[in-house]
């Protein structure tokens, strides 16, 4: 077995190893930052809802199965926030807001997905989309 050379595997004032020039934590700072200063927008569901035509009818049912059943999770969660929040009632008004709108976004891009999928099935000639 080779032997291991500290001098060939530099590490940073953390000692986490590096490739000399910065470590994960710098690279990880200036993706931040960016981010923060809004030059970087990254939309994940545009990512995932990309493979759909490379699924086969069986993935795509499986995932529109997926799809409704969290997305019924999340119009649960809005009818009965305390149960996921035992302080829902000592939240500021605005933190409530907060939490009901994220939930509502999710149902939209849950069910923005199921029609996706849909609509890729109608595409194939599945028999109405039926899942």
């Amino acid at each position: 077995m080779a032997e291991f050379k500290e001098s060939e595997h530099p590490r940073d004032k953390d000692g986490k190893f590096t490739d000399k020039n910065s470590t994960s934590k710098s690279k990880f700072r200036i993706l931040f930052n960016a981010l923060k200063k809004r030059k970087v927008r990254i939309n994940l569901q545009f990512f995932s809802e990309k493979a759909i035509k490379n699924q086969t009818d069986e993935e795509i049912k499986s995932g529109i199965k997926n799809l409704k059943k969290v997305r019924e999770l999340h119009e649960y969660k809005i009818s009965h926030p305390q149960e996921y929040y035992v302080n829902w009632d000592k939240m500021s008004k605005i933190e409530q807001e907060g939490r009901l709108w994220t939930w509502q976004k999710e149902i939209n891009n849950h069910t923005k997905g199921i029609d996706d999928r849909l609509e890729e099935l109608r595409k194939r000639g599945e028999e109405n989309g039926k899942t």
